[in-house]
């Protein structure tokens, strides 16, 4: 049997549209292209998606204490301190700003203990202390990039979750332009397969709530304090 060919960006507005009923007034695929990448971006940042996972490295000259973050940054994993080979050689524990703050110094040839995130950058408690400067590797998880709905693109989630954009988007469009009682019934199939599939965790713990969860390196995104 022939291999489904997956759906760009402008067939899934196509097949929305008439999944929604057929409508075309003017302006009308300009909105489902907005509700599709609203629907998108709840999907990409409430549920682990490996695809978005990213790891950089970067490097703190003597003196520096602070490192910035990528424009996509949404939530900071972790950060590691590496040697000259680029091994891991410890990780950083993760904490909020005001600790930063007071356990700031600067003690000569002693690498950082503590990092935190502030807008777009990381603070360090202590600046790199040698001359070769410190080497570090952020761990992070990215926001996707904007649909390009004028050429062949796909979204950078994995593709079984092309339907439940679908769902999403139709939930959206009913909700807003008729039948919210129909809305309600595909948000809650979307929701129900969410619950059932294998990212479980994720999904009863949001990306944004991971901060609260007792894990390592994990406290860099979301609130801070």
């Amino acid at each position: 049997m022939a291999t489904l060919a997956r759906l760009t960006w402008s067939g899934l507005v196509t097949e929305i549209i008439q999944a929604a009923g057929g409508y075309n007034y003017s302006g009308f695929s300009g909105r489902v292209q907005n509700w599709l990448y609203e629907t998108y971006l709840d999907i990409a940042l409430t549920i682990h998606h490996p695809e978005l996972d990213v790891r950089t490295d970067g490097t703190l000259l003597q003196g520096q204490n602070t490192a910035p973050l990528t424009d996509d940054c949404f939530i900071v994993i972790g950060v590691a301190l590496l040697d000259q080979n680029a091994n891991v050689q410890s990780f950083l524990p993760a904490t909020h700003f005001n600790n930063v703050i007071g356990a700031f110094d600067q003690v000569p040839n002693k690498v950082p203990t503590l990092v935190a995130r502030f807008g777009k950058s990381l603070y360090f408690n202590r600046p790199a202390p040698t001359p070769t400067g410190l080497i570090y590797r952020i761990f992070y998880y990215r926001q996707p990039s904007p649909p390009d709905y004028s050429i062949l693109t796909y979204p950078e989630t994995n593709w079984l979750w092309d339907a439940h954009l679908q769902e999403g988007t139709l939930a959206r469009i009913k909700g807003r332009i008729w039948r919210p009682d129909l809305a309600g019934t595909d948000a809650q199939t979307l929701a129900a397969w969410v619950g059932q599939q294998t990212q479980s965790m994720m999904a009863q713990n949001p990306i944004i709530t991971v901060s609260d969860m007792p894990r390592a390196n994990s406290t860099l995104g979301g609130a801070q304090g």
